[in-house]
């Protein structure tokens, strides 16, 4: 949620056969299992900023924070949908062809002004190969009391971007409800959007909606044949900030939902949903599973010490894939002395990789090097087991940055090249000027490129003044490896080696940290 101001090592858990060497090389890891090493180079073939401070806040009445960064690849165009603006650029070259406000965004797609003029937040777009159509969300904030707010759900009219959106609208939350931080999932079947739920103070618990396809494809997009879950604080059974796992694949009648444990930490909770192409999906059993890392976060530190950078919770806040049969996520911890927003120890990524049928954990690690804060990390994977994380890092002797991770998997194992830097803030004390901490985010986004597996994007906030965010905009080229004959190897023995916006936060709970608005938006 956006605040308005107008009002380099890398760990990776490996099998416990190979534990003893965490530290092996990749083509050391794919020696040992009689493999042939992946090519490990990569190529950073599109680097440009994207929207800023400085386009977006004069169109929205004033100086806002965090951008709640969000972005997707398409077949020829990169659409950014952040706090306060939609643009979209050429995909060779970066070349910006359309910008808007966000509301101006809703307003064309033909939401009602009485909706749009409540003010809107927490925007989210996806591209799905399947139906060659844009996806998009963003709540509302709400009228009296910021309460009984509506989510937003837009969809292309065609694979062009500039061709033009319709949308449609619901609301789940009740008259005593706020849905806060929409996630949002695409498969072959529906469209899934999550959230938090609060009143004026407290946490209430999740909701989890699913959209069948087809409705929103209409002619007239609708939410025929939705169904809504919602569960309360009590009894979370699909954890905190239920993410709907995207998949690009078209089989199958259901899809699954991935989210952390509210607690206790070091569980993640996989939910199944059945017969979502249709009215009458149900929540099949949800499954506990048990990981090796979680925990609380603490603030990310910079160069000017005093000015520390809230780096949320540890929930899942970036897009949850699925490719093939394996689940990819990642989230953000403190993976030293677990505590409050002073606690000592620094932030680590967490990746993990699931199989998707059993709910196995395959492989879990981390990104981390004991002296600098990783944070706000999105993740993504292609068919051929290559994964891109991008995330933030920052440290007393380095401005927050922008960065990826590059891996593959030999043998079944997944092992991180050394991160990559992307861009660097030009100034080593960012503060959003609303006081300590400050926010950052919400969320990253990762993707792979439709037309080339081997093409990642990854989109990221850095900080272009004392006061002032950017977004970065990457594109990153991995080559096949040299003998592709590798990859049907590993998989197959895989088996045998397993593993926009508030104004006022205080009233928010504390254990979730990002809670309802309470305040106006510009």
């Amino acid at each position: 949620m956006k605040l308005a101001t107008d009002q380099a090592a890398m760990s990776s858990v490996v099998p416990s056969s190979l534990r003893g060497a965490k530290h092996l090389t990749q083509a050391a890891v794919a020696c040992l299992l009689g493999v042939a090493p992946a090519t490990p180079a990569q190529t950073i073939l599109q680097n440009f900023p994207g929207l800023s401070l400085s386009a977006t806040g004069p169109l929205n009445g004033g100086s806002y924070a965090p951008p709640d960064t969000d972005g997707a690849i398409g077949n020829n165009e990169f659409v950014e949908f952040i706090n306060g603006g939609y643009a979209v650029y050429n995909k060779t070259g970066g070349a910006p062809v359309a910008f808007t406000t966000d509301r101006q965004f809703w307003l064309n797609a033909g939401v009602s002004s009485t909706l749009v003029n409540e003010g809107v937040s927490d925007p989210r777009v996806k591209w799905d190969a399947a139906s060659q159509r844009w996806f998009a969300s963003e709540i509302t904030l709400g009228g009296t009391g910021r309460l009984n707010n509506s989510v937003l759900v837009g969809v292309s009219n065609t694979a062009n971007p500039l061709d033009g959106w319709k949308a449609t609208s619901y609301n789940v939350s009740g008259a005593t409800r706020f849905t806060d931080y929409d996630t949002l999932g695409v498969d072959g079947n529906a469209v899934y959007i999550g959230s938090n739920d609060f009143d004026a103070v407290n946490f209430l618990g999740v909701t989890l909606s699913s959209i069948p396809k087809s409705s929103l494809l209409a002619a007239t997009p609708t939410t025929t044949g939705m169904a809504t879950f919602t569960q309360t604080s009590a009894s979370p059974t699909m954890g905190s900030t239920p993410q709907g796992v995207s998949n690009g694949g078209t089989g199958g009648t259901g899809g699954m939902i991935l989210a952390v444990s509210t607690l206790p930490v070091k569980q993640v909770i996989l939910t199944p949903i059945n017969n979502t192409a249709s009215a009458g999906a149900t929540l099949g059993t949800s499954q506990t599973i048990g990981v090796a890392y979680d925990g609380n976060n603490t603030s990310a530190r910079q160069p000017v010490g005093s000015r520390i950078i809230d780096t949320l919770d540890h929930r899942v806040s970036g897009t949850v894939y699925q490719v093939g049969n394996r689940i990819y996520a990642a989230n953000a911890f403190n993976n030293g002395n677990q505590g409050g927003v002073g606690a000592a120890g620094f932030n680590s990524v967490r990746w993990l990789v699931l199989d998707a049928t059993t709910g196995t954990v395959l492989q879990e690690g981390l990104l981390q090097d004991g002296s600098h804060d990783y944070w706000q990390p999105s993740i993504a994977a292609n068919p051929n087991g290559d994964v891109v994380i991008g995330y933030n890092k920052s440290g007393l002797d380095m401005n927050i940055s922008s960065f990826a991770a590059v891996g593959h998997t030999v043998g079944g194992v997944l092992t991180f090249d050394s991160d990559l830097l992307l861009a660097t803030s030009t100034v080593n004390n960012y503060s959003d000027g609303l006081g300590t901490p400050s926010r950052w985010g919400d969320y990253s986004a990762t993707m792979v490129d439709p037309t080339d597996p081997n093409m990642f994007w990854t989109i990221q906030e850095v900080a272009t003044g004392t006061h002032t965010w950017g977004t970065q905009i990457t594109a990153i080229s991995i080559p096949e490896p040299a003998n592709g004959g590798w990859l049907l190897a590993g998989f197959a023995t895989a088996g045998l080696i397993t593993r926009r916006r508030r104004s006022a936060k205080q009233a928010v709970s504390v254990a979730m940290r990002a809670g309802p608005e309470i305040g106006v938006k510009p």
